[in-house]
């Protein structure tokens, strides 16, 4: 695998971005490459590496695009090469292998809530990053999970982390101007899951600034706030278990679980 395949591919795994990586793994005939060579198909049909361009590329990309369409399984696909780029013809076996990005958990705000959510969430085996703006908070002394801890400001963490369609954006910042400059700058990117915590009053402001800034009213609708299930619990570790029953009942369709009440989520427990 060539180098920039594999940073390629490596961007996909940090980045939760989907692709196809594509190996030749027979050759027939005349074909422009010998078995081995590689080749990533992004969801925009865009590549990084070659497979030897022409017929074979163009075909590849094709039933790459239709693997990440109909998110299937690995397979081998026999493509027939033909034209005047191709020579003589000859066929070709490729292996594609979609990139199975897992879902990351993005937890903003290192506080004492964050600091919760984040033991949990690893105990379910979650990929997690934690952002925070201070550099006190985020430290490896507080977090003892394996997660990824990136001190920086939050506009510029998302810049850097680039949340996707899979991700799930979890705000629990030390205050509402911090929760406000997330949410904003996440909503745009559509993430799978976005979760804030915040009374029904701070929910209601931070939605209404939405709407002056002319947000769509289909993606404010997607906004989860306060989050965690009613379980009835106050303390920091309580509502990070039910934030984390929430959006494990989220990724299992059970949507119909009772949430918490608007009237009485946390505000700023962390």
């Amino acid at each position: 695998m060539s180098l920039d395949v594999l940073k390629a591919v490596l961007d996909c795994f940090e980045h939760g971005k989907q692709a196809v990586l594509a190996t030749v793994v027979e050759v027939k005939g005349s074909a422009p490459r010998e078995a081995g060579a590689k080749m990533l198909v992004n969801a925009d049909g865009g590549i990084v590496g070659t497979i030897g361009g022409g017929t074979l590329e163009a075909s590849t990309i094709r039933e790459a695009g239709k693997l990440m369409e109909e998110q299937g399984n690995p397979k081998l696909v026999n493509l027939v090469l033909s034209g005047i780029d191709m020579g003589c013809g000859g066929s070709a076996m490729v292996f594609l292998e979609p990139v199975n990005v897992q879902a990351r958990l993005l937890i903003f705000g290192a506080g004492h809530l964050g600091l919760e959510i984040a033991s949990f969430a690893s105990r379910l085996g979650f990929r997690i990053t934690v952002v925070d703006d201070r550099m006190e908070w985020a430290t490896r002394e507080r977090f003892k999970e394996p997660v990824r801890l990136l001190v920086k400001p939050f506009d510029e963490a998302i810049e850097i982390l680039q949340p996707g369609e899979k991700d799930l954006v979890v705000i629990v910042t030390r205050g509402h101007d911090y929760d406000q400059t997330v949410l904003e700058a996440c909503i745009g990117k559509n993430p799978a899951y976005l979760g804030m915590v915040g009374s029904r009053k701070k929910v209601k402001t931070a939605l209404d600034k939405l709407r002056e800034r002319g947000t769509d009213e289909e993606l404010i609708a997607r906004i989860r706030s306060p989050i965690g299930l009613d379980l009835g619990g106050r303390t920091p570790a309580e509502i990070a278990l039910s934030i984390m029953a929430e959006i494990v009942a989220f990724q299992n369709g059970r949507d119909d679980v009772r949430p918490m009440s608007r009237t009485t989520g946390s505000s700023h427990p962390g």
